[in-house]
């Protein structure tokens, strides 16, 4: 009983049917067995994704919107202290005249005492407060009791623009 046969594509010789690679000139009879087409597909299949997240990322890192230039168009209002054993609640009210949601801000609370001297401050960085364009948004700030401290005043140290996706 003779084992059925088919022509190689490269040299038109009699094969196995079954053979994935020619006996006599060694070349793959499909592509998908070939390492040089896997050593091909592979890169690309990795380096598409990689690009498409860098380029779709690239308006996070140019610098287009940068908060200093926008400063001015942000209002802070005192809005309430609330004095605790636990610390004490400063809640102010941000008011972003500007087109651009921000988001990331960095901030200070200092407490200054009579004489205007920095009694305490509390710096930190909240990632999960926003800003929207044209309106507004509440900080509140937990500070330590200190009896010295007669006035809170906020500062936004820096913010970057919100992703757009």
């Amino acid at each position: 009983m003779d084992d059925p046969t088919k022509t190689c594509q490269y040299c038109f010789s009699e094969i196995d049917e079954r053979a994935k690679k020619c006996p006599h000139c060694l070349s793959f009879q499909k592509g998908i067995y070939n390492p040089q087409t896997w050593a091909a597909i592979l890169p690309i299949v990795f380096l598409v994704p990689f690009l498409f997240f860098t380029v779709s990322r690239l308006d996070a890192f140019s610098g287009d919107q940068v908060y200093e230039d926008y400063v001015d168009q942000f209002r802070m209002e005192f809005v309430s202290i609330l004095s605790e054993p636990k610390g004490t609640q400063v809640t102010y009210r941000i008011l972003n005249d500007s087109e651009v949601k921000w988001e990331e801000v960095h901030y200070q609370v200092i407490g200054y005492g009579d004489d205007d001297a920095v009694v305490t401050s509390v710096t930190d960085q909240n990632r999960d407060w926003v800003v929207l364009p044209k309106g507004d948004a509440l900080l509140t700030v937990r500070a330590s009791n200190h009896p010295k401290v007669r006035e809170w005043k906020l500062k936004i140290l820096n913010c970057r623009e919100a992703s757009k996706f």
